[in-house]
């Protein structure tokens, strides 16, 4: 319910290099980005804030090194989604929170959400609202062009399976391309090495 109604709490658990609604919270600075990025402690608790409002929306991350999500167990994740599907405002946070997982190491956690979103509005009909959205915004923050280009074909792929009265086998899922993956890893490490090589330089 805090989670619900309050609303400053998601610049703190989220910041990004923009100003949000809560003015106590400082846009982040570059400098910082490296070194929370260089901080085991700290982007485990960006992985902690990621898994609690995922608890919060009805999924779980049954995978920290994939990021596949599932929904929660039993009968818990309905009212959760009801929520999501029902509160707007819950929209712009996960913007938020996905531009903010692009920030540091975190940029593999979109896919995995974006796909189960995806399937949760199309094939099981149960976030239909956060259809748009996802389409016109989450989708965005997606760093990779060919990433932007396999989920948005995953989403056709589900639309032309329910216009024919079919439900996709359990095998279809969306695969992020292994080409941008491994690219996006040697970008990461590229620039924790130059980051080294300016440590020294200083």
């Amino acid at each position: 319910r805090q989670l619900e109604y309050h609303h400053g709490y998601i610049q703190w658990l989220f910041p990004l290099q923009e100003r949000g609604l809560n003015i106590s919270a400082e846009p982040l600075q570059k400098h910082e980005i490296e070194s929370i990025s260089k901080d085991e402690k700290a982007l485990k608790r960006l992985l902690e804030s990621y898994k609690l409002m995922l608890d919060f929306y009805g999924f779980k991350l049954v995978d920290e090194n994939t990021g596949e999500l599932r929904r929660l167990s039993g009968d818990s994740y309905k009212s959760r989604f009801r929520n999501l599907d029902t509160s707007s405002h819950n929209y712009l946070r996960i913007t938020r929170i996905l531009k903010c997982l692009g920030e540091f190491k975190y940029e593999y956690l979109k896919f995995p959400f974006l796909a189960a979103i995806l399937r949760e509005s199309i094939t099981e009909n149960k976030l239909s609202n956060c259809l748009r959205s996802c389409k016109d915004y989450w989708i965005e923050t997606l760093r990779s062009p060919d990433e932007r280009r396999a989920i948005r074909q995953y989403a056709r792929e589900l639309v032309e399976y329910r216009n024919k009265g079919m439900t996709p086998p359990k095998t279809h899922k969306a695969h992020r391309p292994q080409s941008t993956s491994a690219a996006a890893e040697e970008t990461e490490n590229m620039s924790s090495a130059k980051g080294d090589d300016d440590d020294h330089m200083e």
